[in-house]
């Protein structure tokens, strides 16, 4: 499975925190949200969309290819917002659209 996470177009709201990170780097107690989603969606691949600025920063600490990606690897990806929080992988059938208000955090 491959997980796409997206930052929101809200990301402004997480501002100053996420001016110089990726909102999946923004510390929440004592880990980050990207080390939240790895231990939900253990064994997954993990690509990111996020503020193109922020890319060339990214690439330097990760394969260039996550940031912003034209694809991903083949089979099922799951579309996921870098603003939501888990405690355990959604099990929802493919189709399916999560939202928090008129914000979708989570797509399959």
């Amino acid at each position: 499975m491959n997980i796409l996470i997206v930052e929101p177009p809200h990301v402004a709201r997480f501002l100053p925190l996420a001016w110089t990170r990726p909102l999946w780097r923004v510390r929440v107690g004592m880990t980050t949200l990207e080390e939240k989603f790895r231990r939900v969606f253990r064994g997954a691949e993990f690509y990111f969309a996020g503020r193109s600025y922020l890319a060339p920063v990214f690439a330097k600490k990760h394969d260039a290819g996550r940031m912003n990606p034209d694809t991903v690897a083949r089979g099922e990806t799951v579309f996921v917002s870098a603003a939501a929080i888990f405690r355990d992988a959604p099990n929802e059938p493919k189709g399916t659209l999560l939202h928090h208000g008129p914000h979708p955090i989570y797509a399959r």
